[in-house]
């Protein structure tokens, strides 16, 4: 008896014999199985089993027909991938957007490509990160985020660095005062960073700009989560100290009210009675400093007060008479301003008034004169 034996192949390669051979019952028959240039076998099936990836098979002592197929398969290469917690290098077909993808998948620590293929790859820092080097065979590439592996005939490797990213806040501060630390700060990303404002002695903080922004009059600022480049200045002005200044009425103090004065300065008050008062007394820091019609403070380093006690005028009116009648009321009289002061003359008995002078003025002979 003869039986057959059908070769068979897939892919680029050839099986030798390559046609149908009867092989006479007990006989054996050899095949050769033989990938094209740039192939390689990867298995063959005898009679729909697989043997493994074998270069020849011997069919011995042959009592039947049999089928014997090679499976070749183009030559391929790895190209091994070094990701990071900082980063990934994956193949653009699978991040088209660039989507950042932390850890990255383990099927893209291994790579494999065709011969003669190629493979494009995206170096994608996490956020806050940015490429430092990329490493590709041992060789540095510098800072790339992209890399194409092209007609890839061996194995390759690529490993990329990344960095966290570095903000700068620069600090400015005008005369009179420091912002701690000071300079330009180097920070990493999401970061917080913390500045003290300090003015000089004698000193106040008038205003503190972030970012061209006022933050009002304060003694720190922090940068919260730092992402980007900021800049912080300070405003510094003079110390000022506040002076009460108040009088009472029917008369007045100028300047009045809280009046601010700078540090070191001088500041002088006036003291103005009303028409028909006079200063009575002027009283600073609670002492009295006598009815001063001016006072200055000289070089103020500190708050104080000022007050003015004013009084009503008062006039003598001198009232005389001879011995035969009386004035009254008599004597020294003594008379606020504004007011009005009768006088009545009495003559004794068997007399009249004669005459009554005012301020060397004759009245004639009336009986009563008011001062109006």
């Amino acid at each position: 008896n003869s039986y057959k034996i059908t070769p068979k192949y897939t892919g680029k390669g050839s099986i030798i014999p390559a046609e149908s051979i009867s092989v006479i019952h007990g006989e054996s028959q050899k095949f050769e199985i033989i990938p094209a240039e740039h192939y390689h076998i990867y298995d063959v099936l005898i009679d729909g089993k697989s043997v493994g990836p074998l270069s020849e098979y011997v069919f011995e002592s042959v009592d039947s027909d049999h089928t014997i197929h090679a499976i070749f398969e183009i030559d391929n290469y790895n190209i091994s991938i070094r990701s990071s917690n900082y980063g990934v290098i994956m193949p653009e077909s699978f991040l088209p957007s660039g989507q950042y993808i932390s850890p990255p998948p383990d099927e893209f620590a291994h790579l494999k490509v065709n011969y003669g293929g190629s493979l494009k790859l995206i170096i994608i820092p996490k956020t806050g990160y940015h490429v430092a080097e990329v490493i590709i065979d041992g060789k540095s590439m510098g800072v790339i985020t992209e890399y194409t592996f092209s007609n890839v005939k061996s194995d390759h490797t690529i490993s990329a660095r990344f960095e966290i990213n570095r903000y700068s806040i620069k600090t400015k501060a005008e005369e009179n005062g420091t912002i701690m630390p000071s300079g330009e700060i180097i920070v990493p990303h999401g970061s917080d960073q913390k500045f003290t404002i300090i003015p000089n002695k004698n000193f106040r903080i008038a205003d503190v700009i972030v970012d061209g922004v006022s933050v009002g009059a304060r003694e720190e600022f922090i940068f919260k989560n730092v992402t980007t480049d900021h800049i912080i200045s300070a405003i510094f002005e003079q110390n000022v100290h506040f002076i009460n200044a108040n009088s009472e009425k029917f008369g007045s103090i100028s300047p009045s009210g809280r009046v601010q004065v700078k540090h070191s300065a001088d500041q002088t008050f006036k003291i103005t009675p009303n028409t028909g008062y006079h200063i009575s007394d002027v009283i600073v820091d609670g002492e009295s400093v006598g009815a001063v019609s001016e006072y200055t403070f000289k070089k103020v380093i500190s708050d104080h007060t000022i007050s003015a006690v004013f009084a009503i005028n008062t006039y003598t009116i001198k009232a005389t008479t001879d011995e035969n009648g009386s004035i009254k009321p008599s004597g020294n009289v003594i008379v606020k301003h504004g007011t009005s002061q009768e006088f009545t003359f009495l003559p004794n008995e068997g007399y009249q008034p004669a005459d009554v002078v005012v301020d060397g003025k004759s009245m004639g002979n009336i009986t009563s004169y008011t001062f109006s």
